[in-house]
Formats: structure tokens, sequence, C-alpha cells
């Protein structure tokens, strides 16, 4: 399901848990705002969350949209399959 977004603080730390607890708290107020928009903006079901910072050193936040366990456990890159002009749309309708 398109919409699958990342978000990632400007302090870069391989852990989140390492980011000092003002950058913590502002890092998780803007998932929640991304995750609330998603859920607003494209209808899913569900939306999920990933912290990842395994495969670049720098923690983020994976934000997606899913409907059921299978896309939640097969949530895919962002950006997915989509052409650079649908991208370009589903970004536009998700900006704040």
């Amino acid at each position: 399901m398109p919409g699958h977004t990342l978000v990632v603080p400007k302090h870069q730390v391989e852990f989140v848990w390492d980011l000092p607890e003002d950058e913590y708290q502002a890092l998780m107020s803007a998932v929640k705002k991304v995750a609330r928009r998603i859920k607003e903006v494209l209808s899913p079901k569900y939306v999920g969350m990933e912290v990842e910072g395994m495969a670049v050193p720098h923690a983020h936040v994976h934000v997606f949209p899913f409907n059921n366990a299978e896309e939640f456990e097969k949530h895919p890159v962002a950006g997915g399959h989509l052409s650079e002009s649908q991208l370009a749309e589903l970004g536009h309708k998700l900006a704040f």
C-alpha cells in the first residue's frame, strides 16, 4: 500500500535511544503527526511504525499504512513501485 514514509531525526545517531530526550520527543511527535496524516488521507485500517538504524547507521522511523497482518509483515520500501509522478502526487496529498 502506498504511503510508506521515513521520519529522520536531525541529529545522527545509530540508536534512537541515544538521542537527547528533547530530540527523541520531537521525533516521536513528528512520527505521530505523520501517522495521523497517513490515516486521514489514505484511510488504511492501521498505520504501523518500525524504528530502524541497521541498514544505515542513522536511526529513523518507518511509518506505513496497512490493512492486515500480511501487509504489515511485508511493508514495502519507501516509494515502492510508484512512478515519479505518482510519488509527487502522493507527497502533495500527504503534505501538511
